[in-house]
């Protein structure tokens, strides 16, 4: 009997100290698994990662001229779970699609909401004790914004998720913004950075080297984030839940900013599909740079521009436009005539030969673009269309109305195209689909020759 119940004794303290154990690598300041650790349970078996696309399904995140940020995260969480998944190595789950989330973590939410907020404020009573014994410093700066409570709620219940659902790392994926500009202009700030938990934390180490990797394959797409609280690429941080504010998360973990949403090669739509895959791609290979097991031919990806041409400045006025004279003798030199602005474009003067031989180069005496289609029809945008419908597959539709409307910015945007003027942006910012100094210039040379 007395054998017996010593025997039951040390059941129970073994089972209390396995349990203890457990429980406090769900804690986030104790130590998390090493990189070493990882890639030998890369190498023995299947490593579970969690792609968090940042952001709730249809809410959230960072909007630019009808560009939205929680999307563009989808996109890439799509293609980067198609990439690992072909390595029987792991093993992925992706938090949410643009319409729902993840059916685990969904019912996680409903039936631990109570849980969840008991462990947080477990995390800030502890993180509260060290900061009063001074054992940590002070937080770093950051521009990011604070999440609304339920959404706070539910990234802090992802952290519980993980930790108890044998997941090995985290990667989250936003794209970034700034609070420096207006709706239809781009931030000053662009490039890439990826944060990573604060050196208090027990997955701050691991997380730092899987952020290295990534970041060094990112930097073939742009270049690091011109931000100044982003200097360096790899910034630590301390207050973001993704990567387990208040020791919320043992697990490696990255937050990765992939760009500014106002840059031109996420606002251009043209560029969404390549964008997308070779991001994902290139964080697919930083991850297998991070397990030992690079890709050894890697396929060509697309560097686009990070910037947006500057726009064309605002026309000179001018008031002596140019007739070109066609001489009725054969000659490779057009003879050309200043007129007084007085005399109307299409009165010949007496020197000049018939009408017919004439052609009328206007000068552009100000920025032609879009307007409203009850506006009076201008003499400046007939020049402009009878120019364009020279060239069928610039203007098809070749109408002489007067009006600037659409068809008409759809072939200015094509004469663009076509001459290497611009190519994207809109008018406002880089003079896309407008006729100002430069485009008008290739019209006219285009019209005296």
């Amino acid at each position: 009997m007395i054998r017996t119940f010593t025997s039951f004794l040390a059941l129970v303290l073994v089972f209390s100290l396995t349990t203890s154990q457990a429980l406090a690598a769900k804690d986030g300041f104790s130590k998390g698994p090493s990189t070493a650790a990882l890639q030998k349970e890369y190498e023995d078996g299947k490593i579970r990662i969690l792609i968090a696309a940042g952001h709730e399904p249809g809410y959230g995140g960072a909007v630019y001229q009808g560009v939205y940020e929680r999307e563009i995260n989808v996109e890439v969480a799509k293609e980067l779970e198609r990439l690992l998944e072909a390595n029987p190595n792991y093993e992925v789950i992706v938090t949410r699609s643009d319409s729902a989330w993840n059916k685990s973590l969904q019912k996680h939410f409903n039936k631990n909401g109570k849980k969840v907020e008991r462990f947080i404020s477990a995390q800030k009573k502890k993180m509260a004790k060290l900061l009063k014994k001074d054992s940590v410093g002070e937080a770093g700066e950051s521009h990011g914004v604070a999440a609304p409570s339920d959404v706070a709620l539910r990234l802090y219940g992802i952290n519980k998720w993980a930790n108890e659902n044998d997941i090995d790392l985290v990667v989250n994926l936003h794209v970034n913004d700034a609070p420096d500009h207006g709706p239809n202009e781009p931030s000053k700030f662009r490039g890439h950075a990826i944060y990573v938990p604060d050196s208090i934390y027990g997955n701050s180490k691991t997380s730092k080297v899987l952020a290295n990797e990534i970041i060094d394959r990112l930097d073939a797409l742009a270049t690091t984030s011109t931000h100044p609280s982003e200097a360096g690429g790899v910034v630590p941080h301390r207050e973001f839940i993704a990567v387990g504010a208040y020791g919320t998360l043992n697990i490696p973990s990255v937050l990765i900013e992939y760009g500014y949403i106002t840059e031109p090669r996420f606002a251009d739509v043209q560029h969404r599909n390549t964008l997308t895959r070779d991001l994902a791609y290139q964080t697919y290979l930083g991850i297998q740079d991070f397990f030992n097991d690079p890709v050894t031919n890697p396929r060509k990806v697309t560097k686009l521009p990070m910037e947006w041409p500057k726009p064309e400045p605002l026309p000179v006025a001018t008031t002596t436009p140019t007739v070109v004279v066609t001489p009725p003798v054969a000659t490779t030199t057009p003879v050309v005539v200043p007129v007084s602005p007085v005399i109307a474009t299409t009165t010949p003067v007496a020197t000049t030969p018939p009408p017919s031989t004439v052609q009328v180069c206007p000068a552009f005496s100000k920025v032609l673009g879009l307007m409203d289609d009850a506006a009076p029809a201008s003499e400046d945008v007939k020049h402009l269309q009878r120019l364009l419908a020279k060239d069928k597959t610039i203007y098809p539709e070749g109408s002489v109305t007067g009006f600037f409307g659409p068809a008409t910015e759809r072939a200015v945007k094509r004469f663009q195209e076509k001459h290497g003027i611009v190519s994207s942006g809109t008018a406002e910012t880089t003079g896309y689909g407008a006729v100002g100094p430069r485009t008008a210039k290739k019209l006219l040379e285009l019209c005296g020759s």
